[in-house]
């Protein structure tokens, strides 16, 4: 990964009868699918302050994140323990990867801090 953004108990709400109106209920989730458009959602702010400010939307945003994480490592919140052994079903004996200092295979360069990277964008 690239980044790591929380995916762990995310309310949502959904129609009880499978249809597009209510009566609704709320339930919690997890996973990729809450992390993934969370993260997206975070750059899509990001879009919109530099859009206000008169600048350019961000685009391809990998050269990016490892530039920020280079020069200005603050941007990112460094996850330096844990580890992926585990899913919600079951444990494996030590097959996976443990998070560490700098980029790992578990948090990528850890998790963004909004305000650092805006900082970092606008100057």
């Amino acid at each position: 990964p690239d980044v790591a953004f929380g995916g762990h108990n995310w309310l949502i709400t959904y129609s009880k009868n499978s249809s597009e109106i209510c009566p609704c209920a709320f339930a919690t989730v997890d996973g990729t699918s809450c992390a993934s458009p969370g993260f997206s959602g975070l750059v899509s702010l990001l879009n919109q302050e530099l859009a206000t400010a008169g600048r350019s939307p961000l685009g391809f945003l990998n050269p990016l994140l490892y530039e920020m994480a280079h020069n200005a490592p603050q941007t990112f919140q460094d996850i330096t323990s844990g580890d992926n052994y585990c899913t919600e079903y079951l444990c494996s004996d030590g097959i996976g990867y443990r998070a560490s200092v700098g980029w790992d295979a578990v948090t990528g360069l850890g998790t963004p801090h909004f305000a650092n990277i805006l900082d970092y964008l606008m100057n």
